[in-house]
């Protein structure tokens, strides 16, 4: 009974024994799973590390490349090849053939013959960049390339128009450097073209191939061209005509509508020879010249109207001028003062003149100044030209006068005089005054010396109101100084 009792004992504690021995186990069997799993997890997240990374860098591949084709936009082309060698690369087999069309019409129209192609083209799509493609002048260059009738040489083009043609660089080179020659010999002058001339290629039939000779004849080929003119106050068709080496009548006729009175504003044509090429030089040189001393008059109310003594001789200055003269082909267009020097200084010359009334309305051949004020430009040569009267300082609206008694033969406008009174003092002597900005007496009217004919001015072709005044003897433009007393 003991025993069993014990061995009942016994056989509970190695059940319980067997149990905490099992419970044992499956806990430590949970543990080494989970120890086995972490191990599996942290064994496994490298791994998906390294396919991540893989990933990304291949979105960032494609994004990259994706980018860099929608820059460069890639496109379908069409390659045109000439026996298997590309020749040029177009948007399509249209296009090309459109270009071929039009530049064998073009030469048909110019040759008068049909021109082709040498060889077998053929075509073949690609995906390439869209600045391959040609353009339409490279796509024509690539097609005059390959004819069988065209050379390829060189133009000599004015404002982009071909106007010459020779065998190479070179002999284009001759033929420009020959024109500015012409008018350069010394080549000192600076020698340009007015127009904008290159040297281009281009593909011709081979008689179209000019000589040295015959590319400058036909550069230096005058060809008749139309510019406008603005008429100005005081000119006349025969002044405008002249001026622009053409005649009267010619002026007429490509002017129908400009009547026989023309009005400052009005736009007139003009016809001109002009060269295919012009060439500008530019020189420069110096001219010593006098310079007319100034005259000062005061009024003397003690001597007749017109009588004059000289209070103090004035003396002529000289200066020293470098000037820029400008041709075009050879014949001078502008001619500017850079600079001026002064050799010898002018001394003014003082006039004590009469005042006292003076009512013979006969010439007396004795003149008065018409105008109170300084002599600014005496009579003679003058920048390369007569000037013909004197000039006299005075303000707009200055009273003029009769230089001595006589006949009115004129009073209107003349060209370049602007408003213009001409008086007849008899003996074949006549005063003229310009420039006036009133008149005040009319054809036939008689009058004294010292009478009131005109106000000064600026019209006509003046820079400033003053008087210009003219004696003439029988037409002959004289030396005014010579008769004022």
């Amino acid at each position: 009974m003991a025993n069993e009792k014990s061995s009942k004992a016994d056989n509970g504690q190695s059940s319980d024994k067997a149990e905490e021995s099992l419970c044992s186990r499956e806990d430590s069997n949970e543990f080494n799973v989970e120890k086995n799993e972490w191990k599996s997890i942290t064994n496994f997240t490298p791994r998906k590390k390294n396919i991540y990374n893989k990933y990304a860098v291949a979105i960032i591949i494609t994004t990259l490349l994706v980018t860099l084709i929608l820059q460069i936009k890639i496109r379908p082309v069409v390659v045109v090849s000439l026996n298997k060698a590309s020749i040029a690369i177009v948007p399509n087999k249209k296009s090309f053939e459109g270009a071929l069309s039009k530049l064998q019409n073009k030469w048909k129209n110019v040759y008068k013959k049909d021109i082709r192609i040498k060889g077998e083209l053929s075509y073949k799509m690609r995906l390439l960049p869209s600045n391959a493609i040609a353009s339409e002048k490279q796509v024509a260059e690539a097609i005059e390339a390959h004819t069988d009738s065209l050379v390829k040489v060189k133009a000599i083009t004015v404002d982009g128009e071909a106007k010459a043609i020779v065998k190479d660089n070179d002999t284009a080179q001759i033929v420009l450097n020959s024109i500015k020659l012409k008018f350069d010999s010394k080549q000192e002058r600076n020698a340009q073209f007015s127009e904008d001339v290159k040297i281009a290629d281009i593909y011709v039939m081979p008689e179209m191939i000019q000589s040295e000779q015959g590319a400058v004849s036909m550069l230096l080929t005058s060809v008749n061209t139309v510019k406008e003119y603005t008429v100005k106050r005081g000119d006349t068709l025969w002044e405008i005509a002249d001026n622009n080496n053409m005649l009267v009548e010619k002026l007429a006729e490509i002017n129908t509508d400009i009547g026989d009175c023309l009005k400052p504003g009005q736009v007139i044509r003009l016809v001109a020879p002009k060269s295919i090429v012009n060439v500008k030089t530019i020189e420069y040189t110096q001219i010593k010249e006098d310079t007319p001393y100034e005259t000062k008059f005061e009024s003397d109310p003690n001597r007749v109207k017109g009588e004059r003594k000289v209070l103090a001789y004035g003396t002529i200055g000289k200066k020293l001028y470098k000037i820029q003269i400008v041709k075009q082909n050879g014949v001078e267009v502008s001619r500017t003062v850079l600079n001026e020097q002064l050799i010898q200084e002018a001394k003014t010359e003082v006039i004590a003149i009469g005042t006292k009334a003076n009512v013979a309305k006969t010439g007396t051949g004795a003149f008065k100044v018409p105008v109170f004020g300084s002599i600014t430009s005496r009579f003679g040569y003058r920048w390369g030209s007569v000037h013909e009267g004197v000039d006299i300082s005075g303000k707009m609206g200055q009273p003029i006068y009769a230089a001595d008694g006589g006949k009115i033969i004129f009073s209107g406008v003349e060209s370049g005089y602007g408003n213009l009174v001409k008086i007849g003092h008899g003996n074949g002597l006549v005063t003229y005054y310009g420039h006036c900005s009133k008149l005040l007496v009319k054809v036939g009217q008689s009058v004294s010396k010292g009478d009131q004919i005109a106000l000064i001015g600026s019209t006509g072709h003046s820079t400033g109101p003053h008087l210009h005044f003219e004696v003439r003897k029988n037409g002959v433009p004289t030396d005014p100084m010579k008769y004022l007393k």
